[in-house]
């Protein structure tokens, strides 16, 4: 008998006991060992073991404190996602605005290839002015 314990505590022990098990270990405090001490132990076990659990609940709070703690939560996430878009748009708006830059330089450059091909154009108009003048004086004079 007193070797069937010790293999049950060792399965208690490494948790491997059933329920039947534990009420053999456990069950009658009149078989526990007859030390004074361990025999007092085991009745506060026993004790403990019949005692039913109280429910517990705690006290409501006084102030709101709970309430207060998800609006500021829900308070501050709403600021950080408006101040990330804000931060967004402000970026788009600069690329954008770096881009239109960027186009009206590559139209001025063409703008002043133009202007110098009219240039030349322009003084082929005044080229030919000299030999209509010429052709105009010669059949005047005739």
């Amino acid at each position: 008998m007193e070797n069937d314990k010790s293999k049950l505590w060792e399965k208690y022990w490494k948790g491997e006991s059933s329920l039947d098990e534990e009420k053999l270990l456990f069950g009658n405090t009149e078989e526990m060992p007859v030390n004074a001490q361990e025999k007092a132990f085991w009745k506060g076990i026993e004790a403990i073991r019949q005692e039913k659990p109280n429910a517990f609940s705690l006290p409501a709070p006084t102030f709101p404190w709970l309430r207060i703690a998800a609006g500021m939560a829900l308070l501050f996430t709403l600021t950080a996602g408006w101040w990330g878009y804000a931060s967004y748009r402000e970026q788009q708006q600069k690329q954008a605005y770096l881009q239109v830059v960027e186009a009206m330089g590559i139209l001025q450059e063409q703008l002043h290839k133009c202007t110098r091909q009219l240039e030349n154009v322009e003084n082929l108009k005044y080229l030919n002015a000299g030999s209509d003048w010429y052709e105009i004086n010669n059949q005047n004079q005739r």
